[in-house]
């Protein structure tokens, strides 16, 4: 799956309506928010109202150089997302796909 894929996929599962992409950064634009510029994949901001909104929790494994991501809105089983970063190492960058990536999977459209 591409990031343009992801972003779009994690901006419905959050229920964010949108207005099309800014081509030059690869940033949807949100309706409502002045076609607000929004990119979890490269925002901190973005990424943790996302992971806020979907009721995500986020656990750091440093020592493992990994981010793992948790969804428990299906109360059955939660899902779990595990984005591993490589050297050199980038945890926030890791950390903001992984919530991405969670948050994707929760597209029901």
């Amino acid at each position: 799956m591409t990031d343009r894929e992801l972003i779009e996929k994690a901006a419905n599962a959050a229920g964010f309506a949108h207005n099309g992409w800014h081509f030059a950064d690869s940033s949807l634009a949100l309706e409502g928010f002045n076609d607000r510029r929004w990119n979890p994949i490269t925002d901190d901001g973005d990424a943790l109202r996302l992971a806020m909104k979907l009721n995500l929790l986020i656990l750091p494994y440093p020592e493992d150089n990994a981010v793992r991501v948790v969804d428990f809105q299906s109360y059955r089983e939660p899902k779990n997302t595990i984005v591993s970063w490589g050297t050199p190492p980038d945890a926030l960058a890791a950390t903001r796909r992984a919530i991405t990536m969670a948050a994707a999977s929760l597209d029901t459209q």
